[in-house]
């Protein structure tokens, strides 16, 4: 069984490449590009797999984590598919998970101080 640490550090990268892979895309060049959407939904489905597999007492810790949204998020984008609206997408990589990523960076840094030099 992983770790919490690694699935927040799951998350994170997932986060991060979120960031990386939209950069400088207008929602119009977002939605027309097939490669990244593809991407844009896994890193999102990579996101909501690991707050699904997040400890509860973790979760209880942190009751300001959207992590059920983040579930959800990752049940759409895996069984709703075709009905994927690449401007919600796009908002909520441009809008949320910025946020978000802050939010489980710090709580690597408080549930985990000593590991930071693992990486993220």
């Amino acid at each position: 069984m992983r770790s919490d640490e690694l699935y927040l550090r799951d998350i994170l990268r997932a986060a991060d490449d979120l960031t990386t892979l939209i950069q400088g895309l207008t929602v119009v060049e977002f939605a027309d590009r097939m490669l990244e959407r593809r991407a844009a939904l896994q890193a999102l489905a990579e996101i909501g797999e690991a707050c699904a597999r997040i400890s509860t007492e973790l979760k209880a810790r942190h009751p300001e984590v959207a992590w059920k949204m983040a579930v959800a998020v990752r049940n759409f984008a895996v069984h709703a598919y075709f009905g994927v609206e690449w401007d919600i997408i796009h908002a909520t990589i441009t809008g949320d998970i910025p946020p978000f990523r802050l939010q489980i960076a710090e709580i690597v840094e408080q549930e985990f101080p000593s590991n930071l030099s693992a990486g993220s």
